[in-house]
């Protein structure tokens, strides 16, 4: 019962955050009118669709969807390749989350190893608009954001 209250808790603080990520830092004001005209469903039902196209959308917020697969409630069409090596991280992230649930500390880290072994590797994403020095940085900070977020949930405190 209390596992299920910190799911809870925890699903409700994530979803607060990325709204008001995108509310306040990814979306102009006509991005903010059409939100607030959408049902709860409606929000549900677009984060439940899948990309077979690349995006690079509000790489600089919190609210990013970076290729297939990175970005909250964003993913890609089951058998889609990634768009490059950054977004197979996102893949990876997503098929370990989903598998081990979204507190799964192991999987944020490992994501984070992966970003940063992308970000060494000096290579270029597909992107220009939204290169690795900008989306890269976004995604760690949401991870470090997840990992405090699980370790609140699990009653294990914050770790440096």
């Amino acid at each position: 019962m209390m596992a299920r209250q910190f799911t809870y808790i925890f699903r409700l603080l994530v979803t607060l955050a990325v709204s008001s990520a995108i509310l306040t830092c990814g979306a102009d004001s006509s991005d903010r009118q059409h939100s607030e005209h959408r049902s709860y469903s409606q929000i549900e039902a677009e984060q439940e669709t899948c990309a077979r196209t690349c995006a690079e959308v509000k790489c600089e917020t919190m609210a990013l969807r970076y290729g297939k697969y990175c970005g909250v409630g964003w993913g890609g069409c089951r058998g889609e390749a990634p768009c490059d090596d950054l977004d197979a991280c996102c893949k990876k992230h997503d098929k370990c989350a989903g598998e081990f649930g979204i507190q799964a500390v192991q999987c944020h880290k490992k994501f984070k190893k992966c970003m940063l072994k992308v970000q060494a590797s000096g290579k270029t994403g597909f992107s220009t608009r939204c290169p690795y020095e900008k989306v890269i940085p976004m995604l760690v900070h949401g991870m470090d954001l997840a990992i405090t977020l699980s370790q609140f949930a699990r009653g294990q405190g914050i770790s440096a």
